[in-house]
């Protein structure tokens, strides 16, 4: 060692030394029971509560050195620290005691820095950092109970003591109810702390996860009993309630799933805490790694990520007479690098004395790696760095085989030069390198145990073998043994083989319990030295790839739809996108590479809204969407097929005349940009195995919705050609949106129809119009809105498997690698006795085993169903009707011991039906599934279209007009409607009618009296009949006029849907008195009262002043392409918007598809844009207009509604002229 380094040696040991005379007073009063610290402050006795402040950390893993996320640094030891400094300092000036606690994890697997001196760094740095109780949590145990005792009491080690002396034991006291000696029953660790604040007794307790034996080396924890979490804290919080204890903390490495909001928490953890004694007040967790806080049964709960990324901060005020929490509050505080808060000089100097010791090892360079190398694996269980380290043991040992657990890969590896800590990363354990004989048949069994008996996939990477494995069939059965090769020879049963495996496998962990069989074994080195000593010998640059050394015989392919690529800067501009879905396209490549399905098919509005710009634009933005989407994958072998949607056909609204289409590119027009562009022509058909496809186009130039003629006999060909096929149909907008579907549906029956694959509503929803459908919700999300579609379905895309007698679906979140679909019950009011099904997957396989609970009880297993590739959970509700809501909650085991579950409400009542204020108030349980509703129809607008319920607690509307066979809407009419609950364009709740068969009429006709309303308290009774008295009419136009109460206040009356026609210029006279009834709605915020027929409106005073037409579209003015309001003339070839605001759509609502369109009378020149942000108001319309020559010109500017179906477009006013001069 250099003189240089025997300094740093003599430094850190004083160092250490220095910070251990707390540690060593904990160590003398600690026995195995709990004992108590007397803390004192300044705090006036005579103040009835005491406040304290919990600040708590879990799964630090080591990281002791920053790293970035999103693009900002956070996190590292000294920033960890100097947050907590912050927060303790500015609560000690309010008088506020904090205690500083971990919830486990805080060692193991941890980087170069604090591993390679045994993770006594980090435990060294937590006791300066004032850290004074924690957990264990699994990775506590990695090297076993032994050293796990050293690091918490003290001992020499041979690695670290040359180095840092012999180590001194930690400051930081673990607590640990749960975890016994098997002989003695006792526990390794002090179960439980009692500190004294004033007076008042603070009470924590320690737990780790009862799994931890199935995740860790079985030899090292071979001794040790873990015993059931609750059961073992409440016996402590007990013996604490008989201490006079009343303020108890419970830390606990386990985990789920929540926000930082304080919205629900899945996972394990609720089941426990369900479990756990309410006497104590807070539980502090780990092990998931997530950001959350939340109350479970009057518990706080909070986890605060990992790696000192983030801290939770729990606030309690304590009453000092009873001793009891009287308040308590929780937040997760991110320790993003910020110049106000400063590092924390203690642990800095820690850090960077550990830093300079690990260096020389951690630094060294050992290879170059040609491309990034990840841990990933695809849909059959391989990966290319899995490859890389079963290549290096197999190499180290010189065996024919190798296996390599996937939870023993920690991170991946970067382009470029790879160092001696980033190898250290990817394998942190230690374990040891095992050479062992098996025969044929005990690979046989090993290959099987990795899905029996397990939670979750375990696919070992593996080298010198392949294989092919089925989903389809029972774990146990999934592996052939005539397509097993050992180096591309027939395995043999009876032959012996040599194999490697590390330490911890061969131990049989991971239930891998064949491999303790293992003959004639022999010790290698520890795994990282093969990986070192393996690149260091490979050629340089080295990489390593997927081969197709495992493989499924799956027939999926993925249908993904509604991607609106588009330049997001025209996107802002002309559509209002408030987000760019081409910023999702590398993540959907990569995961197409992965999983490489068998074809890919998008199902139409691949670009957005070619068909209201230039070809030239339309052009740009299909390159958009192939360069970044399409070829990627295809470049792969990927076949990726297309469909024409409403959006993908070129310029049909922006070229009003033939000849204002440019001449070169008029093969573009239309149908041609699709077919130009992707390859594909609008219908055709294919096959892919025992299937047949056929890609449908029924969008044609004329906006309706149906199949030409042409298209018509082709289809019938088409069917009587492939009738001995399965078929599978693709198309863009779903059937019942088809004005000829029925013609359709006749010519599909009789053929072996399977499924039909559609996209256009953004919503993932199935479709019931005669043949098995699916729309499946957009990649796009909603992109006008929010990054998820209209029912709240996240980014994503179909997964599809064809069988031979079914279709199994499902739809996959992008980016989601756990996902659980609980696909019945439908209604949310149900009775007892109702069964459900539930579908997961866990990295694309299927999960085996699936339990459930009811609001939070004990988990039960559910019963599995195999349905080809999938296995279908069911179980049935057997819960007693209390017109209560109940938690269902789903969930399964991964491989590393996390719980993956998700959590639905349902309503069990007697009566079916839900009340309609119920919808509001529960809106996230109703939203996108269905509710029965028992209502009276107060209005039957859009000609029965959209009938507007009313019940005793409020209103709603129904959209009914894609319900096949829908029934006659009047008003007064009672009824019992089942519909699903979803939004309106204006993000306002509403029911959808899918089904005639769905409405029951009831009773006689019968109308509620409308409530007479003060105008300011419309907006407050949407959709129910109400009424306005005694207001004064201020403007009027042809569909709409506005009244005025004594207070000033004004209100909209919309008459558009008044039937029969009424106008108010006909009708009424400015200053008339009247009384209005109708259905308050409202529109982009504004309320307004929507009346029925003519007879809603009733004259009490009539003024004498006639009525007067008001402007419907209002003159804003003009703004610069700096997006500033202008003034003066225009100059010839710059760019302007042309403002204008309609004061109210005449045909009911501005429509998203609404757009402004401009001629230059003198320069005949048509110009459009839909709504534009050059003045960030929804309501305002603007036309990107750029003079040609100077002069005097005449604008007219024209407003256009188009409806959802695309079908009519509308004018909504007569023209509005603006006279404009031009200069040079």
């Amino acid at each position: 060692m250099s003189k240089k380094n025997e300094s740093g040696v003599f430094n850190m040991s004083r160092r250490i030394l220095n910070f251990r005379l707390f540690a060593s007073l904990i160590c003398l009063v600690l026995l195995f029971y709990c004992v108590s610290f007397f803390i004192s402050s300044n705090i006036l006795a005579a103040e009835q509560n005491l406040k304290l402040q919990i600040l708590a950390i879990n799964d630090l893993h080591g990281a002791l050195e920053s790293r970035t996320l999103n693009n900002k640094p956070i996190g590292g030891a000294a920033v960890l620290a100097g947050y907590l400094d912050k927060w303790e300092n500015e609560a000690a000036a309010q008088g506020i005691h904090t205690f500083r606690v971990h919830a486990g994890d805080v060692i193991g697997a941890s980087p170069p820095i604090s591993a390679l001196l045994q993770d006594e760094p980090t435990m060294n740095i937590l006791g300066v950092a004032g850290f004074v109780y924690g957990c264990p949590g699994n990775h506590e145990f990695d090297e076993g109970r032994e050293e796990l005792l050293r690091l918490q009491n003290g001992g020499a080690h041979p690695k670290t003591e040359p180095y840092t002396g012999v180590w001194p034991g930690a400051a930081t006291q673990y607590l640990c109810a749960n975890v016994v000696d098997k002989q003695t029953q006792q526990p390794i660790f002090p179960p439980c702390a009692v500190s004294e604040v004033e007076g008042v007794k603070v009470g924590f307790i320690g737990a780790d996860l009862e799994e931890t034996p199935t995740i860790v080396m079985p030899s090292g924890v071979a001794t040790l009993s873990f015993l059931d979490e609750a059961q073992s804290i409440n016996k402590y919080v007990n013996e604490l309630k008989e201490q006079g204890v009343e303020t108890i903390i419970v830390l606990l490495h386990q985990g789920g799933a929540g926000d930082r909001q304080g919205g629900p928490i899945s996972g394990e953890i609720v089941g426990i805490v369900n479990a756990i004694d309410d006497e104590v007040d807070v539980v502090i967790t780990g092990h998931t790694h997530t950001g959350f806080r939340g109350n479970i049964g009057g518990k706080i709960v909070t986890q605060a990520y990992s790696n000192g990324t983030a801290f939770a901060d729990i606030d309690l005020t304590v009453d000092r007479t009873t001793k009891d929490v009287v308040e308590k509050s929780a937040q997760i505080v991110d320790t993003y690098h910020d110049p106000a808060i400063p590092a924390d000089t203690a642990v800095e100097e820690l850090v960077n004395c550990y830093k300079e010791l690990a260096a020389p090892i951690s630094n060294q360079v050992i290879g170059t790696a040609a491309y990034d190398l990840t841990k990933d694996q695809n849909n059959a269980g391989e990966s290319a760095l899995g490859n890389l380290i079963a290549d290096a043991q197999r190499w180290e040992m010189d065996s024919e085989l190798a296996f390599m657990n996937p939870g023993g890969i920690r991170a991946n590896l970067e382009a470029g030069e790879v160092t001696w800590g980033e190898l250290y990363t990817v394998q942190p354990f230690n374990n040891t390198l095992v050479k062992m004989n098996l025969t044929g048949a005990q690979i046989e069994t090993l290959l099987e145990q990795q899905w029996k008996d397990q939670p979750y996939p375990r696919v070992l990477q593996i080298s010198g073998l392949n294989y092919t494995w089925d989903p389809a069939q029972p774990a146990g059965e999934r592996v052939d043994p005539a397509k097993i090769l050992v180096n591309d020879q027939p395995i043999e049963t009876e032959k012996t083989y040599s194999v490697t495996v590390n330490s911890f496998l061969a131990d049989g962990g991971d239930n891998f319990t064949v491999l303790k069989e293992g003959a004639e074994r022999e010790n290698g080195p520890v795994d990282l030295d093969a990986l070192v000593e393996y690149v260091q010998q490979l050629d340089q640059p080295f990489g390593s790839s997927i081969e197709g050394r495992i493989s499924i015989p799956l027939d999926i392919f993925v249908q993904v739809t509604d991607l609106h690529i588009s330049n997001f800067t025209d996107a802002q501009k002309t559509f209002q996108a408030k987000y760019d879905p081409l910023a999702y396209a590398p993540v959907f490549v990569e995961e197409m590479k992965a999983l490489r399905p068998s074809f890919i098919v998008a199902t139409g509005d691949l670009v957005a809204k070619a068909e209201t710009k230039s070809l030239a634009k339309g052009m740009e933005w299909f390159d958009l969407y192939l360069n970044n989407i399409v070829n990627p994958v295809t470049s792969e072998g990927i076949t990726f097929y297309q469909v024409p949607g409403n959006h993908d056909v070129g310029g049909i609204k922006y070229y009003k005349k033939p000849e204002d289409i440019p001449e070169n590119l008029k093969e573009y027009y239309g149908d041609g940009l699709f077919t130009k562009k992707t390859g594909f022509p609008t219908f055709y058909s294919f096959d892919q195995n025992d299937y047949h496809y056929i890609v449908l186009d029924p969008l044609e130039l004329d906006r309706t919705v149906n199949l030409p003629e042409e298209q018509l006999n082709w289809l019938k060909n088409d069917l009587e050609a492939n009738k001995e096929k399965n078929i599978i149909l693709f198309f863009h907008q779903p059937s019942s949106n088809w004005e000829d579907w029925a013609e359709v549906s006749d010519i599909l029956d009789g053929y072996k129809i399977k499924m039909m694959l559609a996209g256009h509503w953004h919503t993932d929803e199935a479709v019931d119009n005669g043949f098995p459908e699916q729309a499946t919700s957009s990649f796009s999300g909603c992109w006008w809105r929010e990054t998820v579609g209209k029912d709240g379905t996240s980014i994503g895309y179909r997964l599809v498997y064809p069988l031979a007698g079914e279709v199994r679906h499902f739809y996959k979140e992008l980016g989601a690698n756990q996902q659980i679909n609980i696909t019945s019950p439908v209604d949310i009011a149900i009775d007892g006795d109702t069964s459900f099904n539930v579908q997961a997957y866990d990295a694309l396989q299927p999960v085996k085993e699936l339990f459930y609970r009811i609001d939070g009880s004990a988990w039960q297993p559910m019963y599995m169903e195999k349905v080809g590739v999938w296995y279908d959970g069911k179980a049935a509700l057997n819960i007693t009707p209390d017109n209560n809501y109940h938690k269902i909650e789903v969930g399964y085991e991964a491989a590393d011991g996390t719980v993956f579950s998700k959590a639905q409400w349902y309503k069990f009542a007697d009566d079916k039906t839900v009340t309609i204020q119920e919808i509001y108030d529960h809106f996230d349980k109703f939203h996108g599934r269905y509710a029965t509703v028992r209502a009276t129809v107060t209005a039957a607008f859009v000609d029965g279209q959209m009938p507007v319920l009313q019940d005793e607690t409020a209103g709603i509307t129904v959209w009914a007009g894609e319900c096949a066979g829908r029934p006659a809407f009047y008003d007064g009419q009672g009824l019992i409607l089942r519909g699903k609950v979803a939004t309106d364009g204006n993000g306002l709740q509403q029911m959808h009618l899918n089904d005639a068969e769905n409405v029951q009429i009831t009773g006689t006709p019968w109308l509620p009296t409308p409530k007479a309303l003060e105008i300011q308290a419309v907006g407050s009774y949407l959709y129910q009949f109400v009424k306005v008295e005694n207001v004064k009419v201020t403007e009027a136009s042809e569909y709409e006029f506005y009244v005025e109460d004594g207070l000033g206040q004004k209100l909209l009356i919309y008459t558009g849907d008044v039937r029969p026609a009424y106008n108010p210029l006909d009708n009424l006279k400015i200053g008339d008195i009247i009384n209005v009834s109708g259905i308050a709605w409202s529109y982009l915020g504004e309320a307004e009262i929507c009346p029925r027929f003519p007879e809603d409106i009733v004259t009490v005073t009539q003024a004498g002043e006639p009525a007067q037409e008001t402007a419907i579209i209002d003159w804003l003015g003009i703004y610069d392409d700096q997006q500033k309001a202008y003034q003066g003339p225009l100059k010839a070839g710059k760019s302007y918007y042309l403002v204008c605001k309609p004061k109210k759509n005449t045909a009911g609502s501005i429509s998203a598809l609404s757009i402004l369109e401009v001629l230059n009378i003198d320069q005949p020149q048509f110009l459009n844009a839909a709504r534009l942000s050059v003045t960030e108001n929804p309501s305002e319309f603007a036309a990107l207009y750029q003079p040609a020559a100077s002069g005097n010109f005449t604008l007219k500017c024209f407003l256009w509604n188009g409806w959802s179906n695309s079908v009519t477009w509308s004018s909504l006013a007569e023209p509005k002229e603006i006279d404009i001069t031009v200069s040079p």
